[in-house]
Formats: C-alpha cells, sequence, structure tokens
C-alpha cells in the first residue's frame, strides 16, 4: 500500500467512511468542539488580562492561544487517523496562525466598527 501523503491519497482515506453523511457529521462536529474551546479558552485568557491590568492590551495573546487551539481540537477531531500526524501537526499550526494574521489585520477595522456603535444615540 502506497502509504505517501498526496491529495490523491485523502480521497481514499475518506473512503473509508461508510457515507457522506458521516464524514459531514464528523466534520459539524469537529468544528463546533473547536469552536467551543477556542472560543472558551479566548475568553477566559482575556478576562485574566482584564483583570489583572484593566485593560486585555495583550488581545493577540488570548487570540493566539485560542485560534491555535481551535485548530487543535478541529484538526485532531477531524483528521486523527485519517491523515499523517506530521501533516495534522503542520495544519493544527499553519491554519491556527492564519487565524491569529487575520484577527490581527481585522482588530482596526473591527475597533472602528464599535467605536462607531457606541457612539449612537440610545433607541
Amino acid at each position: 500500500a502506497d502509504t505517501s501523503f498526496s491529495p490523491s491519497n485523502v480521497k481514499v482515506h475518506f473512503a473509508g467512511y461508510d457515507n457522506d453523511e458521516r464524514a459531514i457529521f464528523r466534520a459539524c462536529a469537529s468544528s463546533f468542539a473547536g469552536y467551543l474551546v477556542g472560543s472558551t479558552l479566548k475568553a477566559k485568557i482575556m478576562q485574566v488580562m482584564h483583570d489583572r491590568d484593566g485593560e486585555p492590551h495583550l488581545m493577540v495573546v488570548s487570540t493566539l492561544f485560542g485560534e491555535l487551539s481551535d485548530a487543535a481540537v478541529f484538526n485532531l477531531c477531524m483528521f486523527s487517523f485519517v491523515l499523517p500526524w506530521e501533516v495534522i501537526a503542520g495544519t493544527v499550526i499553519t491554519y491556527g496562525l492564519a487565524k491569529v494574521l487575520y484577527e490581527v489585520v481585522m482588530y482596526p477595522v473591527t475597533r472602528g466598527i464599535i467605536k462607531k456603535v457606541k457612539a449612537l444615540p440610545e433607541i
């Protein structure tokens, strides 16, 4: 059997599912689990930083841990015993860092929207 990794082998590995519904369920459950763990960890870290320093000025720290844990849980749940472990590890790091980069880039936009919404008169 060919044990090397290539995109064409992924289809062979996923063919191990009895049907597409099982793969879809695994993807949804993995995504939800990653979201819960990542969001909870990010919120907890921000709360600790806020309690300690008054303002969570190191937002990137909570984002880094939250997004990397989200990526780790998702990829481990979704791809364990489907893809090689080194591919999963690489995906966790790449996917997690890409999400952190996106958050950092979008933060000024988010901050601007929050300021504008706060400036609106109350209804």
